[in-house]
């Protein structure tokens, strides 16, 4: 476990705490703009656990001016807002083959150049926890992020890329060009032979090959240069490389595996 420090002492920090919990373990991080003061990692693998880790956290001191969450790897569907007014949930469960989400939150971005609904399972229940523990806690989206940060990314390169997000147990894949996005999915395994075969899939699906397809594959999360995964997708596609980011952090004297925290530094887009 990666962690800045045992006993977090912030209390009344001006800056941002970020949060964010996978259904597996939840990762904060205390900072000002790029810098980082402060970050770590515990396991919380419901929310009965997670409620335990939040408060202990917070006795220890644990805030901020500006407080934000995420679900990391939620189900979501993509809509342009024309389509969507109040039939969010509709929309959800059309693209999750009536999956009912207990309520659904929405979440709106014009990165892809024109307005469009991120739409994810309420949590109505986890959010009232973080709320009861940082009252100025507010809810944002990972996938609006990472999306935003893959897309900042390609534009300024005018590249074509396939972003990874991978975690213990699900994974995030993102295909764009430029500033188009070409498809957005949570995959619920990580094995490296499982996400394989599901991104050349969709590059066949498209009629492409991994050889000759131009994109650069961009890693994040539970990744290592010296890993399987890394390994086995190098077979196939001639272009790698860690994801930046939203925005290159300043971690001072900290030692880290900087693309573990990519999807938790993103969100200072939204701070």
């Amino acid at each position: 476990m990666e962690t800045g420090a045992t006993e977090p002492e912030m209390t009344g920090l001006a800056g941002h705490l970020l949060l964010q919990w996978d259904g597996v373990r939840l990762q904060w991080l205390v900072g000002t703009g790029r810098v980082v003061h402060n970050f770590g990692e515990s396991p919380a693998k419901d929310p009965k656990e997670l409620e335990f880790v939040c408060r202990e956290l917070h006795g220890k001191g644990l805030t901020a001016d500006q407080v934000v969450w995420s679900q990391r790897f939620p189900s979501f569907s993509l809509w342009p807002a024309v389509l969507v007014g109040e039939d969010a949930e509709a929309a959800f469960r059309l693209e999750h083959n009536g999956q009912d989400a207990g309520g659904v939150k929405k979440f709106l971005t014009s990165s892809l150049g024109e307005e469009m609904f991120v739409i994810e399972p309420g949590l109505t229940g986890v959010e009232a926890l973080f709320v009861s523990v940082w009252p100025q806690a507010r809810r944002v989206s990972s996938i609006i992020a990472f999306l935003e940060a893959a897309i900042r990314q390609d534009a300024a390169l005018g590249a074509s890329s396939i972003c990874l997000d991978v975690g213990q147990r699900r994974a995030l894949m993102l295909q764009t060009k430029g500033k188009s996005l070409k498809l957005a999915q949570i995959m619920p395994f990580t094995d490296p032979e499982g996400l394989l075969y599901h991104v050349v899939n969709a590059l066949h699906r498209n009629g492409l090959e991994p050889a000759t397809c131009g994109a650069v594959v961009r890693w994040s999360g539970e990744i290592q240069k010296d890993g399987t995964r890394w390994k086995l997708f190098s077979r196939f596609f001639p272009e790698m490389e860690i994801l930046s980011g939203f925005r290159a952090m300043d971690w001072g004297e900290h030692e880290v595996r900087r693309e573990r925290w990519t999807s938790l530094t993103n969100l200072t887009a939204c701070v």
